[in-house]
């Protein structure tokens, strides 16, 4: 049995959280220099190219982000369609996970497998290099760039559940109020960084929302 389809049946079977990063290949890429990254992080899986690292749990940061490629899909079954596309193409897993989702949706069973207690509007799994795959679409998989982003960011670290989601929206609206010179630009997303195999009370897992000049 290949090595991807083994971890695949892992991610399928129990697991709560099963929308976040799991471990192909764990080994970091000797191009990559090592980022300082945060207390309490576990780190199984590497960050994509240019991207920043996660910031400290509980604290309100300003982060950017480069044009970063991803693959993916939408609704409750994204992970594995994701997945699957992993596998087939040989790619190894990067940390984060992008989560795009509704400010404020309720939970539903059709959720469940997606492991989230909100509705899944896309999730995005990210190359390791933009150079690795080619913009296209592939039966429910999307092949695109993600934009350069600038974003107030909070890490979060224990289960996602839609209480902690909300409190880390409310401290980002809170940071918008108080800074004049800034204004959102669009949704919130989650990244989440840990795999199923990582105890929940150590998951690792950030809340950011778009932001712009506050332009009159």
């Amino acid at each position: 049995m290949s090595k991807s389809l083994r971890v695949m049946r892992m991610v399928m079977s129990g697991l709560g959280c099963a929308l976040l990063p799991c471990v192909v290949s764990s080994v970091r890429s000797e191009e990559q220099a090592p980022q300082k990254l945060p207390a309490g992080y576990v780190e199984e899986a590497p960050l994509p190219e240019g991207f920043p690292p996660p910031g400290p749990v509980g604290e309100v940061i300003e982060k950017q982000y480069p044009i970063t490629r991803s693959y993916s899909a939408a609704g409750d079954g994204a992970f594995m369609d994701c997945f699957g596309y992993l596998a087939a193409h040989h790619f190894r897993m990067t940390a984060p996970v992008v989560v795009e989702y509704k400010p404020g949706a309720e939970k539903s069973n059709g959720q469940a497998r997606s492991g989230m207690p909100i509705p899944i509007e896309r999730m995005h799994f990210l190359l390791e290099k933009n150079s690795l795959d080619e913009p296209k679409e592939a039966g429910a998989v999307k092949v695109a760039d993600m934009p350069k982003l600038r974003v107030l960011s909070i890490a979060q670290r224990g289960p996602i559940t839609t209480e902690a989601i909300k409190a880390a929206q409310d401290k980002l609206n809170a940071k918008i109020r108080e800074l004049s010179k800034i204004r959102p630009a669009g949704e919130f997303r989650i990244l989440g960084y840990n795999s199923p195999m990582i105890p929940r009370e150590k998951n690792f897992w950030e809340v950011q929302l778009p932001i712009e000049e506050n332009k009159p």
